[in-house]
């Protein structure tokens, strides 16, 4: 029932029993909903959190993945920068191997011209390389790269390139010791080429070679000539052609005034005919050095040198001693 003030009517309403069960049944759905979406709420804030936590620790490992490359980054840049190193390192030593094997090999052939020559001293000439191959056997960096040949590209490509810096060392470090010996041989010969008679005593023009010839004094009669005679002018400089002791300094029958030097090793080298001697018993000479003035004394046509060579006493033909 309605009541309203003194003054009004009260007034009266009906209530089916139904709405009472409609009420109390959205009451109960109501209550319902609301356990059910706190439910939900508390749930969802799980589900966050734990979406959270999933998110921090893909960050920290994304972080951990960034160093690990950045690592990995400045590793390799570093291996790429040591093979590099390497790579100009093995170029250096290839290169001086090149420039070593040339100088070895331009001494070996000057030492060998050397010994070639006539009264050279007896000498032989050894290759140590093989020796050296044969006593190393397999080199270090051969056998390093085939250990690690397991290893990934890069590991390997720094191997390989350390095997060669390996190998090319034990290249130069066996031609130098070629080299050296070499020098050594060189060194020993140093006296002899110091000595040997190997250029003109004047310049060659207008020569009578050694050998058989005409007689220079006329007729049909044919002579041995064992020197070669060069035409030059009167007062010319007569050179010593080797480093040596002169033997003798005086006139001497058919040859004149005659200058001979010893320069050892059995070579003994004549100049005839001067007009001047400008040297004595004993003196010391070397190649070059002005030993006497051209002339045409004794038997002589003419202002000529007579040089001769003898090796051992035995006379030789000169161009078999002259370095053109």
């Amino acid at each position: 029932m309605l009541i309203p003030d003194s003054t009004s009517k009260v007034r009266s309403l009906k209530i089916p029993h139904w709405i009472f069960f409609v009420l109390i049944s959205l009451g109960v759905l109501f209550l319902a909903l609301i356990c059910i979406s706190r439910y939900q709420a508390s749930a969802l804030e799980k589900t966050i959190s734990k979406n959270n936590e999933l998110l921090g620790q893909k960050m920290e490992l994304e972080t951990e993945k960034s160093q690990l490359e950045e690592e990995m980054a400045q590793e390799k840049n570093k291996l790429e920068n040591k093979l590099e190193q390497f790579g100009e390192k093995a170029d250096n030593l290839q290169e001086q191997l090149e420039d070593l094997e040339r100088m070895k090999d331009d001494l070996y052939n000057n030492i060998d011209s050397v010994l070639h020559r006539p009264g050279a001293p007896s000498m032989t000439l050894l290759d140590h390389t093989a020796q050296q191959e044969e006593a190393s056997g397999i080199s270090w960096g051969r056998l390093r790269v085939q250990m690690m040949a397991d290893l990934n590209n890069e590991d390997a490509a720094y191997i390989a390139v350390e095997g060669r810096l390996a190998d090319l060392s034990v290249s130069l470090l066996s031609t130098t010791g070629e080299y050296n010996y070499l020098k050594g041989v060189a060194q020993e010969l140093k006296p002899f080429i110091d000595a040997y008679p190997d250029t003109w005593p004047v310049p060659p023009v207008n020569m009578s070679e050694y050998g058989v010839r005409g007689n220079p004094f006329g007729g049909t009669s044919m002579e041995f000539h064992n020197a070669i005679d060069i035409q030059t002018d009167y007062g010319a400089s007569v050179r010593a052609t080797g480093g040596g002791v002169v033997e003798y300094a005086g006139y001497q029958g058919s040859y004149g005034y005659l200058v001979i030097i010893n320069h050892g090793y059995g070579l003994e080298t004549y100049y005839a005919h001067n007009s001047k001697l400008l040297v004595q018993i004993g003196d010391q000479v070397a190649r070059g050095e002005i030993i006497a003035l051209a002339g045409s004394t004794g038997r002589s046509t003419g202002p000529h040198v007579h040089y001769e060579v003898r090796l051992g006493g035995v006379e030789q033909n000169p161009r078999n001693f002259i370095e053109e």
